[in-house]
């Protein structure tokens, strides 16, 4: 199981995008439209159909480019609104920022949004509070943790778990890494992509079970900006082998069988899978806490 997946935010939105502040952003120059017709063109190349998780910002101010994903066939997802980690909100504003993009990007595509990612795939056992408010919001399917972590009291393996809370099942696929002995090694997606040989990439790919792909606009840009308001490493790391992004891909689609969040999901929900229990009695945290 291949699942490809797309975070579609613009190159200055990095972790939790504190450098500049978000009313700032439109002052910047724009990559987004440009990298995402990048992608665009790669999976009509190939036949192949995605999930784009869409920043709300992004969707406020690039309706258009949403609406043409939608259009394409490609599915929609929620990723925060401004990229705040929900480990730095209450769950106030967490559950208004959600009602509000999932209200836009509805009503941009006509669509009701059934599926989220948090930002840098940030969700613990510190924010598992966030599962019931996305049940209760209709989300359905998340993809927001890291892999050989625990959630609750439950270890998240190279799998799907079942996440239950008193408003309905979530499905979480997290992001899938190799436990090596030094070191635990994320392999499949923006920077680790990058620096991988494509060799290592295919050999990974083909002996894995279930690998979760997930990629950014700026993966694909070799002129991503260098700002010198941050430093020396971040600017590295977020422009490494942006140039190799789109051939490595494109290579792997040749040889790789990719699907969507909705396909794995109507295979993995008949399924047993491992199950967190968020049903009350549970502690959770207070709202406007």
């Amino acid at each position: 199981m291949n699942i490809l997946t797309f975070d579609i935010e613009d190159w200055f939105i990095i972790n939790d995008s504190d450098w500049i502040h978000h009313s700032r952003w439109s002052t910047l120059p724009s990559h987004i439209e440009n990298n995402v017709k990048t992608i665009l063109a790669l999976l009509d190349k190939h036949g192949v159909k995605a999930t784009f998780f869409i920043l709300g910002w992004v969707a406020e101010h690039h309706p258009k480019l949403v609406r043409e994903i939608h259009e394409r066939g490609h599915e929609i997802g929620f990723h925060s609104y401004y990229h705040r980690r929900p480990q730095r909100q209450s769950e106030h504003e967490f559950e208004e920022e959600l009602v509000r993009g999932l209200t836009l990007l509805e009503d941009i595509t006509g669509v009701r949004v059934t599926k989220y990612r948090a930002p840098n795939l940030s969700l613990t056992s510190e924010t598992q509070w966030v599962y019931p408010v996305l049940a209760r919001n209709g989300i359905t399917v998340s993809s927001s943790v890291i892999s050989l972590k625990k959630l609750h009291l439950t270890d998240i393996h190279n799998n799907p778990v079942r996440v239950r809370t008193i408003d309905g099942d979530i499905l979480e696929f997290p992001l899938n890494r190799l436990d090596l002995k030094v070191l635990k090694l994320i392999y499949s997606g923006s920077g680790f992509f990058r620096l991988f040989p494509f060799w290592a990439l295919n050999r990974l790919f083909r002996k894995g079970q279930y690998n979760l792909l997930y990629f950014h606009p700026r993966d694909f840009d070799p002129g991503v900006p260098r700002p010198t308001s941050l430093s020396c490493y971040r600017n590295w790391k977020h422009s490494v082998n942006t140039s190799s992004t789109l051939p490595k891909l494109d290579k792997l689609m040749y040889q790789t069988i990719f699907t969507t969040l909705t396909e794995a999901a109507e295979t993995y929900k008949h399924l047993h899978l491992p199950e967190v229990n968020l049903i009350p009695p549970y502690p959770f945290r207070k709202t406007g806490s």
